[in-house]
């Protein structure tokens, strides 16, 4: 249980998980989990999103939020950047800077498409802005449905690898066939690493990367350090998150692994169960406001 942040100082950085945490299982955010958030972004606290989600499809829920920093950790860690102000000289574009970048090793990425191919099973390519996927993928429409981010479609994803790196390649399997998943993840290049999102989600980064190593980056360039950071998760790749930060937080339907590791157990996201984690951080003295 890592309690460094009670024992050593006050929150100053929030990391939040989104799918399963942030939102509930329908896939949106509840009124009182956005209220709480805005009360830690109104108490000058860095609010964090940290997912396996694309820039594009994090982009939309900060706006929601409404909060003002806009920082994100994206594709599991692979890319991290920050929003920038709106430039009045040029209406509705929208500015990034990159604070981290971790491409996948193309030689790597077709590697992958390799071992995808040989069971079948459809890969999805995150590239700096966009997701791409191949013709006749029907999983990744399912998926565009829940995130609200719509990907564009090549025949071939080779044709696509060396103009535009990947940050993160998600492999997916259809209902009934999860298990080949660790068995694909058993096969990666040396150079790439596996985590599984969900049963059926097998989100591949770069061997060096995840959420917490994205998000010490992102603290150093906050000036800040790791006791310094809540943060709130609720699936497997979040653990190395939790272990970073100073206090951590489970959902309640968390796996058993995540929630012992953690300061606190929430109720989960059908219980506002943020909002309540949240809530607390202010009641001990946590959070100032």
């Amino acid at each position: 249980m890592n309690t460094s942040a009670s024992q050593g100082g006050r929150i100053r950085a929030l990391a939040l998980d989104i799918d399963g945490t942030l939102l509930d299982p329908s896939h949106r955010i509840r009124p009182a989990v956005r209220d709480a958030v805005r009360r830690v972004d109104d108490a000058g606290v860095a609010v964090i999103l940290a997912s396996a989600r694309s820039v594009s499809a994090i982009r939309p829920l900060q706006a929601e939020l409404g909060i003002g920093c806009r920082l994100m950790v994206a594709c599991q860690g692979g890319i991290s950047v920050r929003i920038l102000p709106p430039d009045a000289s040029r209406p509705g574009v929208v500015a990034f800077s990159v604070v981290d970048s971790h491409p996948l090793a193309t030689a790597d990425a077709l590697a992958v498409l390799d071992v995808a191919a040989k069971r079948n099973l459809p890969v999805s390519w995150f590239g700096w802005l966009r997701w791409i996927v191949e013709r006749g993928d029907v999983m990744a429409w399912r998926e565009a449905r829940i995130v609200g981010d719509w990907p564009s479609v090549v025949p071939d994803l080779r044709e696509i690898a060396q103009a535009e790196p990947a940050y993160k390649l998600t492999v997916m399997a259809p209902a009934g066939r999860e298990a080949e998943l660790a068995a694909v993840a058993t096969e990666l290049p040396a150079g790439l690493r596996g985590a599984i999102s969900r049963a059926d989600y097998l989100e591949i980064t770069d061997r060096s990367v995840s959420k917490a190593s994205a998000l010490a980056a992102v603290l150093r360039h906050l000036g800040l350090e790791p006791s310094q950071l809540a943060a709130a998760g609720d699936g497997a790749n979040d653990e190395e998150m939790l272990r970073l930060a100073g206090h951590s937080m489970a959902m309640g339907h968390a796996p058993a692994a995540l929630r012992a590791l953690a300061t606190w157990t929430l109720p989960s996201n059908a219980e506002d169960g943020l909002a309540a984690g949240l809530d607390r951080l202010f009641a001990e003295g946590l959070i100032d406001g």
